[in-house]
C-alpha cells in the first residue's frame, strides 16, 4: 500500500477495485515520474513479485510502445500502468496477449462511452495487433514484455496507456488521437456563437492555439469526471477475468468478439512490406492478410498502415 497523492488516492482505487471483484492490485506502486512503468514491472519482477501486481505513473518520461516507438502521454493526464503477469504459457501463445488485453480495455472505453452517450457513443474497436480505436482515431494502446525460462513465459508484463483527460494533442497526432474526455464532452450545437478564447495548459512539446485549433474550438466546458482510481479498478476487473478464460480456453474462445472488434477487417493494409486485404485474425492470433491474387497468408508480426483511407 502507498500514501495518497494529489492525483491518486489507493483508497479510493482499493474501494472500487473491491465493487470489481477483482483479486489483482497488491501490491500497488504509485510513482509521480518513472521513465516507463514498465520498467517498474520488469525490475519487481526480478525481485520477485507476485502477479497482479500493478505499477502505475502521472508521468513516463521514456514511455514506449511497440519496437521501441515513443509513447506519448501527457503529464497528468493520462493513466500509464503495467501489471505483473506469471502466465505459464509456452512462448509460441505470448503474442496473443495484446489481443487479449486490448479486449478487455476496449470493454471498459465502450462501457464509459456507452453509460454516458447511449445510442450516440462511437464505435470502439480494436486494430491489430495492439491498439483500440474510437472511430478512427487510437485512444490506448498496449505493450506487452515478457521473460522466457527455457520454452515457458515465466513472466508477462502488461503496459497499457489510455488516452483520459488529453484535449488537445501534438500537432502529428491531431485527428489520429483521442481521449475519454474529448468522446464524452459535449460538442457545441452549430447554431451556437462561438465560445470566447480561454487558456489550455501547453505541455512540453505542445504547441496549438486553442483560439483557432477546430480540434479544441467546437468543444463545450464541461469535461466530465474521469478519476484515475475508478477506471484503473475497472480495467484490472475486466483483464482479470479475460486473461484467466485465456489460459483456460486460449484465444480461440475470444473469435467471435475479435471478429466483432476488429477496424481492420475489410480494409486495405499494409504490413511492413506486405499489401492485401485484412480478412480477421486467427486463433493463433495472427492477422490473416489476403494478396491481390487472392491468396491468404497469416501474419504474425508487423507494423499496419491503412491504405484506403
Amino acid at each position: 500500500m502507498i500514501s495518497g497523492t494529489p492525483w491518486f488516492d489507493p483508497a479510493r482505487f482499493h474501494r472500487a477495485l473491491g465493487a470489481q471483484g477483482c483479486g489483482w492490485g497488491e501490491p500497488l506502486v504509485a510513482v509521480p515520474t518513472t521513465t516507463s512503468t514498465n520498467d517498474l514491472a520488469l525490475t519487481a519482477e526480478r525481485a520477485g513479485a507476485t502477479e497482479g501486481a500493478v505499477y502505475v505513473a502521472r508521468e513516463q518520461t521514456q514511455g514506449r510502445g511497440r519496437r521501441g516507438n515513443p509513447w506519448w502521454a501527457a503529464a497528468g493526464d493520462n493513466l500509464t500502468f503495467s501489471v505483473l503477469l506469471r502466465p505459464r504459457l509456452p512462448a509460441a501463445k505470448v503474442h496473443s496477449l495484446p489481443l487479449v488485453v486490448g479486449l478487455a480495455v476496449r470493454e471498459v472505453v465502450a462501457q464509459r462511452l456507452g453509460a454516458a452517450l447511449a445510442l450516440h457513443a462511437p464505435p470502439v474497436l480494436l486494430k491489430w495487433p495492439n491498439d483500440v480505436w474510437v472511430g478512427a482515431r487510437k485512444i490506448a494502446g498496449v505493450l506487452v514484455e515478457s521473460r522466457l525460462r527455457g520454452d515457458e513465459v515465466s513472466a508477462a508484463i502488461v503496459g497499457i496507456g489510455l488516452n483520459v483527460h488529453t484535449l488537445v494533442f501534438p500537432e502529428e497526432l491531431m485527428g489520429q488521437a483521442t481521449s475519454l474526455a474529448r468522446e464524452l464532452r459535449p460538442r457545441r450545437s452549430s447554431s451556437r456563437a462561438p465560445a470566447p478564447p480561454r487558456e489550455v495548459p501547453r505541455e512540453a512539446g505542445l504547441d496549438v492555439d486553442p483560439r483557432t485549433s477546430p480540434e479544441v474550438d467546437d468543444l463545450v466546458d464541461d469535461t466530465p469526471t474521469l478519476a484515475f482510481e475508478e477506471i484503473l479498478a475497472e480495467l484490472l476487473g475486466s483483464l482479470q477475468a479475460r486473461y484467466e478464460r485465456f489460459l483456460r480456453d486460449g484465444l480461440e474462445s475470444f473469435l467471435p468478439e475479435l471478429s466483432e472488434a476488429d477496424a481492420l477487417r475489410g480494409r486495405s493494409v499494409r504490413v511492413d512490406e506486405l499489401e492485401g486485404i485484412a480478412a480477421g485474425i486467427t486463433a493463433e492470433g495472427a492477422l490473416r492478410l489476403c494478396d491481390r491474387a487472392g491468396e491468404e497468408r497469416a501474419v504474425h508480426a508487423g507494423h499496419v498502415t491503412l491504405i484506403d483511407r
